[in-house]
């Protein structure tokens, strides 16, 4: 599936156990409401397609995810800010990772501890 090609899940839930105990989530029928993605994540997701892969005014992103933990499939990512800059405060925890070549996205709202698949 490209970067244009997503659509919204009808629910998500944990199912993949990774070695460190992170969870990577996946698409399945029967969702858990810790592990849905934010309406946000879906708007983003369209700007950054939209401007064909930059971050929207006023957000962080685009910069190489290097997937080290081994958390995601392998690939070559792409990170960026959920919510807009505010100077003087923290970015926060939320990101998306889109990987280049396919275009499957991933929300993480731990900072990497555990993904989400968005597309």
């Amino acid at each position: 599936m490209g970067l244009a090609g997503g659509g919204v899940p009808d629910g998500v839930a944990a199912s993949s156990s990774m070695a460190d105990g992170s969870m990577l989530a996946q698409e399945s029928g029967g969702a858990d409401p810790s592990l849905e993605v934010p309406a946000k994540v879906y708007e983003i997701l369209g700007e950054i397609l939209r401007l064909q892969g930059n971050p929207p005014p006023g957000y962080a992103g685009g910069r190489p995810f290097m997937n080290r933990e081994r958390r995601l499939p392998r690939g070559r990512y792409r990170e960026y800010d959920v919510n807009p800059a505010v100077p003087g405060q923290n970015r926060g925890p939320e990101r998306l990772v889109i990987e280049q070549r396919s275009g499957r996205a991933y929300y993480t709202k731990d900072h990497y501890r555990s993904f989400v698949p968005v597309n």
